[in-house]
């Protein structure tokens, strides 16, 4: 995560990085491949994280619905909509796609590439707009 904050030195800009993390499919960090500055909270998804979750010394993530443990790749509750997806398991994480969906508050999700897919469609809508005006 780059912040916006820049530094000035001899006539240039440089940018801060607040935190770098590799992770894994379902957001478990990387050991050795992370860096993250002493007052940056966030981690996986953007979510804050707490270092010293549910079960000690494992990491958990706030998905404002849920809590989430990328240790096992699942959320510790059921979830609130579970009724309406009976062919998911309830604890599941991002219907199982990591890869390919985003879980943005631990209810529902949102595949890649339709997320995309509305992006471009915003874009020309926008610029429609412009050449209109």
């Amino acid at each position: 995560m780059v912040t916006d904050r820049l530094k000035a030195t001899d006539g240039s800009y440089t940018a801060e990085v607040a935190s770098v993390t590799d992770y894994y499919a379902f957001g478990m960090a990387m050991p050795g491949r992370s860096f993250n500055g002493s007052d940056y909270r966030y981690g996986f998804n953007g979510k804050e994280k707490d270092q010293e979750g549910e079960f000690g010394s494992m990491t958990t993530y706030d998905f404002d619905f849920r809590i989430y443990n990328p240790g096992i790749a699942k959320f510790l509750s059921v979830g609130p909509l579970t009724k309406s997806y009976p062919m998911l398991a309830p604890y599941q994480f991002s219907s199982n796609v990591p890869t390919g969906a985003i879980d943005l508050d631990g209810l529902d999700i949102i595949y890649k590439e339709l997320e995309n897919f509305n992006k471009t469609i915003d874009i020309i809508d926008e610029n429609i707009e412009k050449l209109n005006d």
